[in-house]
Parts: C-alpha cells; sequence; structure tokens
C-alpha cells in the first residue's frame, strides 16, 4: 500500500503516477509478485494504479482514515510518505513527528504483521521549507531508531529535491528506486527466495 498524500499519488509527474509505475516495473523484474492496494487510482492504463495517496491531507487525516483503509486491503507491505503538509504550514508543524508516532502505532495496531517502510520526506529547493523538512526529518529518523520493531524500516527519500512541494519525473524516478533499494534489503522475495508478496 502506496499511503500518504499527493507525493504518494504522483502530483507533478508527467504520467500521473509519481514513483509507483517505475517501482512496479523495477520488483517485477526482479522476480516480486506485487499487487498495489488502495482506495485511490492514478497512473496510465496497463499499470497498477491503486493507492491511498490524498492530496492536501496531513498525517491526522490520514491516521483518521488509516483503520479502513487497512482493513477493507490487507497490505503486507506499507510505504509511508507522509508530513509535507504539516511541515509546509504554521498550522500543522508544530508535533508533526509526534503525530507520526500515533500513525505508525495505529498501522502496527491493525497490521501487526506488515512490513512498514516509513520515509524520510522529499526535500525542496525553496530555502525556508527545506529547513522545515531537515527539521522533521531528523525527527522521523528519532522516531524509527527509537522503536524495537524489525518489521519497521527507515528509508530516506530526503536528498530527493521538488522545485517546492512536489517532485518532477526524474525525481520521483530517484524515489523509486530508492524506496526499490529499501524493499530488495527487507524482503526474502527479492534475495533469490522468490516468496511472493501479495494482499490477501
Amino acid at each position: 500500500m502506496p499511503l500518504g498524500d499527493s507525493i504518494t499519488y504522483g502530483v507533478g509527474s508527467t504520467d500521473g503516477a509519481g514513483y509507483r509505475v517505475r517501482l512496479e516495473e523495477r520488483l517485477t523484474r526482479a522476480g516480486l509478485m506485487v499487487d498495489f492496494v488502495g482506495s485511490r487510482d492514478a497512473g496510465p492504463p496497463g499499470t497498477d494504479a491503486d493507492n491511498e495517496g490524498h492530496s492536501g491531507w496531513t498525517i491526522s487525516r490520514i491516521a483518521g482514515k488509516v483503520d479502513r483503509w487497512l482493513a477493507a486491503y490487507r497490505p503486507d507491505v506499507v510505504l509511508l510518505h507522509i508530513g509535507t503538509n504539516d511541515v509546509s504550514t504554521d498550522r500543522y508543524r508544530a508535533g508533526a513527528a509526534k503525530r507520526l508516532g500515533a500513525l505508525l502505532n495505529r498501522i502496527r495496531r491493525d497490521r501487526p504483521a506488515a512490513r512498514l517502510f516509513v520515509a524520510r520526506i522529499t526535500g525542496s529547493r525553496q530555502h525556508d521549507l527545506q529547513r522545515r523538512i531537515d527539521a522533521y526529518n531528523r525527527g522521523v529518523s528519532r522516531l524509527v531508531a527509537a522503536r524495537s520493531d524489525p518489521l519497521l524500516r527507515l528509508v530516506d527519500l530526503g536528498a530527493v529535491r521538488a522545485p517546492w512541494l512536489h517532485p518532477n519525473d526524474a525525481g520521483y524516478d530517484k524515489m523509486a528506486d530508492t524506496w526499490f533499494t529499501a524493499l530488495t534489503a527487507a524482503l526474502p522475495s527479492l534475495r533469490g527466495e522468490r516468496q511472493p508478496v501479495v494482499d490477501r
């Protein structure tokens, strides 16, 4: 389940799919049977366009709906990129990492056996916004490091720099490659055991 805001949905990419098409292609070539899941649909025909990306949503809004999405789609893997809309406004910036922790607790409670990949969010070429993103990402790193959860992984997408909020195609490709590297390190099916990871 690709889970997050408009960056997960793919806003700013020419095909409307963001990182997901390239990630699907790389996972398929690596021999992984994968099925993206979610209530949203964005991407070119013939691709797996399912996702749970919601434009403009904050961490709290995602947390308010995540229980029903996880119950409906039962993902084995969650790719979580969230927080951009929190740090980009003064109203939601304070306490963003703490709210992320509460969201992680909900996901783990709902899907205790799922592998959860949590992103340090993508950056911005706008200096003031980047300072906020850096502060939030430090909080994300501390949050993940403090948890003794063998199924939880930190994925650093902070090297991607968007013109403002949304990456361009090159940025989304870099996101896909970084997600893929993290999945390769964590999933046995990508290390030659070829155990399919699918939604049940």
